[in-house]
């Protein structure tokens, strides 16, 4: 997806699309919002969306995603999207860093774990989905004082 700059949104949803390597977004530093539901990716590199400061809005529900370690650059996003994935283990590290969001979607994954203070550092956190996954208990998972609806 290079030479786009002055792309603000990218939707390339339900096609066949199964990774997205290191830096597939490197001359789009304006990107706002990007979905790529409804495909089948099960590798995203951990700088595919490098240099993205302006990202607000990242749909990648309906893949096979298993590894979210490519979030933890991502510090401007306020909404995600990973529902119906394959997620079984949501790490400390993946949320640590993205100060503004406030709504992730998690339903229909296969989350059996959240790690301790998975979501300690958000404070502008609103909206939480869980619904449909294998999860048996929540410990101190988030900051309390934010969550609005879990």
């Amino acid at each position: 997806f290079c030479n786009l700059s002055n792309l603000a949104y990218f939707n390339f949803v339900e096609n066949l699309i199964e990774t997205i390597p290191d830096y597939s977004f490197r001359d789009s530093i304006k990107l706002i919002s990007i979905s790529i539901s409804r495909n089948r990716i099960s590798f995203i590199g951990n700088r595919s969306f490098f240099s993205l400061n302006h990202l607000k809005t990242l749909d990648l529900a309906n893949n096979q995603i298993n590894n979210l370690d490519f979030l933890s650059n991502l510090s401007s996003l306020t909404d995600i999207y990973l529902d119906s994935n394959k997620i079984e283990i949501i790490k400390r590290e993946w949320f640590q860093n993205l100060i503004n969001l406030k709504h992730l979607g998690l339903r229909n994954n296969i989350l059996f774990e959240i790690e301790e203070k998975s979501f300690d550092n958000l404070n502008n956190f609103q909206l939480l989905f869980l619904t449909y996954n294998k999860l048996d208990h929540l410990r101190n998972v988030f900051n309390k004082n934010s969550l609005k609806h879990l």
